[in-house]
């Protein structure tokens, strides 16, 4: 997977998917796979606050990290979060979904996945 920001003076992607923010803006950060397939997650950055969402053919689903806290769009969205270990952190319904901790986490929402740093 070949990850590219389309607005790098917002956001940049290293070759592992991690997402950094510069300065408040958005970004549409993009990853293709071997065969050509791509997938876009557009990032949103805000003062204090990081914005993303995650579209898939069953709708877009919006989110919003504050403070460890993530706040989605949808919230009887199905999420599962994981540690970037690869341990599953939750499971279960957006609205329940616990403070996280600092750290990387994968986040996983209508069958895709984005990235995230608290």
């Amino acid at each position: 997977v070949t990850w590219k920001s389309d607005n790098e003076a917002v956001a940049t992607v290293a070759s592992d998917g991690t997402v950094t923010a510069h300065k408040v803006g958005s970004a549409n950060i993009t990853a293709t796979a071997a065969n050509g397939k791509t997938a876009t997650c557009t990032v949103t950055v805000t003062s204090n606050t990081a914005i993303g969402g995650i579209s898939s053919d069953d709708g877009d689903v919006s989110f919003v990290v504050n403070n460890g806290t993530l706040v989605f769009s949808d919230v009887n969205a199905r999420v599962e979060v994981y540690a970037i270990s690869g341990a599953l952190v939750y499971k279960g319904i957006a609205g329940n979904m616990p403070t996280l901790d600092s750290g990387m986490y994968i986040i996983r929402v209508n069958g895709k996945t984005v990235k995230i740093n608290i």
